[in-house]
């Protein structure tokens, strides 16, 4: 099984779904829904093989992706030249430093992912999400 959870594209999730599949992890979807309540928020079927995914923008550009997982949920990000520069001149995990050096360019930018399991994870998103809201 592959984990996605949302995939029947007839029916985007509930709120009830959600919390469902997300289980100890929903508190830290409501975290970062709270945290972006001002951009836009948006719930897009991309394909059969992700389905639906929360999408989160500020002004024009998408801000992350979360996809909902069995008992976690995904955060994608792409990253512009200055948004990349700026994390790796940052405190965030030499981890992350690392993942961001190692990933090809593509034509929306530098891809940056987090699975989300624990608060650890998330306060990473949150750390990364308040850099560069600085920018």
């Amino acid at each position: 099984m592959n984990g996605f959870v949302f995939t029947d594209q007839a029916n985007s999730p509930s709120e009830d779904q959600l919390r469902s599949a997300l289980n100890a992890t929903y508190p830290h979807f409501l975290e970062l829904k709270n945290l972006t309540g001002q951009m836009k928020h948006e719930w897009r079927y991309y394909s059969p093989k992700s389905g639906w995914v929360f999408r989160v923008q500020d002004q024009s550009k998408a801000l992350f992706y979360l996809t909902p997982l069995e008992n976690k949920f995904m955060i994608g990000m792409t990253l512009n030249e200055l948004e990349k520069t700026t994390l790796l001149n940052s405190i965030i995990d030499d981890n992350k430093k690392d993942e961001i050096k190692s990933t090809a360019k593509h034509p929306e930018g530098y891809p940056l992912r987090f699975m989300v399991e624990s608060e650890t994870e998330l306060n990473q998103v949150v750390n990364v999400l308040s850099i560069l809201h600085k920018i």
